[in-house]
C-alpha cells in the first residue's frame, strides 16, 4: 500500500486483476489501544474501460506537492512524483550523487497515469532528489530539494571556578542544537576520563565533580561538535582549603657534646 496523501486517506495498493463486472473492497483494520477490529467496504466500483485508442506518449513528470522543503533533523520523509506516459515508463529515484534509491510505484489511473513515493528515514543532510521516467519514446525528471534546519544556542557555559578540597563541584558546558552534539572535556590538554573523583553527566554536558583533588586543578577545555559546528569553551578549575607546607626556621643552631645523642627537630 502506497501512501499518497494521508490527510485526504488517498492510498494506491500495489496492482492486482479485478473483475469485469462492478465489484466492492473490504477493508479490515485493528485498533493498536483495544486490538477492536473495524471493517469498511467501499461503495460499487465500475472497472475502468479503455474506450479510446490508447497513443504512445512520452513521459511527463510533476512533483506533488512543494519541489522545495524544510525538514527538521532526523525527520521520515514521504517524497511523491506523478508520471504521465505510456508504455508504462520506468520510473527511479536518485539523490544529487547520483545514487538510487529505494521507491514504490503504482498505477493511478489506467493507461497513463503512474505515482512513485520515495520514503527518506533519518534524514541528516540537505539534498536534492530527483524522480526520473522514461520509456522508448523519451525521458523526463523533476527535482524535489530538502534542506535540513539546524541551530546551535548556547545554554550555559562556566566561567573559572574555585572549589574546595574533598567537596563537590559541577561545570557546565550546555547548548541546544541540531544535528544533536558531542561533547568532550579536556585537561591541561588531556581527555578527561571517569573515575573516583569525576563523573558525567549522561549527554556530557556537565562535569561532575565528586570530590575536589589538588591533581585536578588547571586549565578545562569543553569541546562541543557536530557535523556543522565545532566549539571550544576554556575555564579556570581551582582549588581552595589546602596550605603549602612551610618550615618553621627559628633553630639554626645547635650544641652537642662528642659522641652524644641529639634529636633534631623539623617543624
Amino acid at each position: 500500500m502506497i501512501n499518497v496523501n494521508e490527510d485526504d486517506q488517498f492510498y494506491i495498493s500495489e496492482p492486482f486483476v479485478s473483475p469485469n463486472d462492478t465489484f466492492k473492497i473490504a477493508i479490515v483494520a485493528s485498533d493498536e489501544m483495544t486490538d477492536e477490529s473495524v471493517k469498511r467496504i467501499s461503495p460499487p466500483i465500475e472497472p475502468q474501460v479503455i474506450l479510446e485508442p490508447i497513443e504512445n506518449k512520452a513521459p511527463k513528470v510533476s512533483i506533488i506537492g512543494e519541489s522545495r522543503l524544510m525538514s527538521s533533523y532526523g525527520q521520515t520523509l514521504l517524497l511523491k512524483c506523478s508520471i504521465n506516459g505510456y508504455p508504462a515508463p520506468k520510473t527511479v529515484w536518485q539523490d544529487e550523487s547520483g545514487t538510487l534509491l529505494t521507491s514504490k510505484t503504482a498505477i493511478k489511473k489506467i493507461p497513463y497515469e503512474f505515482i512513485s513515493v520515495l520514503e527518506i528515514n533519518n534524514i541528516t543532510t540537505n539534498n536534492t532528489f530527483n524522480c526520473k521516467a522514461s520509456n522508448d519514446l523519451g525521458s523526463d525528471k523533476k527535482s524535489v530539494t530538502v534542506e535540513v534546519k539546524t541551530f546551535f544556542k548556547v545554554v550555559d557555559i562556566s566561567k573559572d571556578k574555585v572549589v574546595e578540597y574533598n567537596k563537590k563541584g559541577t561545570l557546565h558546558c550546555k547548548v541546544n542544537a541540531s544535528p544533536p552534539v558531542n561533547i568532550t572535556w579536556y585537561q591541561n590538554g588531556k581527555e578527561m576520563k571517569i573515575d573516583n573523583d569525576i563523573n558525567f553527566s549522561p549527554d556530557n554536558s556537565t562535569l561532575i565533580i565528586n570530590k575536589m583533588k589538588p591533581k585536578m586543578a588547571g586549565k578545562i577545555i569543553c569541546e562541543i561538535r557536530n557535523g556543522m559546528n565545532r566549539k571550544i569553551y576554556n575555564m579556570k578549575l581551582s582549588i581552595t582549603g589546602i596550605d603549602a607546607p612551610s618550615v618553621d626556621k627559628k633553630l639554626t643552631q645547635i650544641s652537642v657534646s662528642k659522641d652524644a645523642s641529639v634529636n633534631i627537630p623539623c617543624r
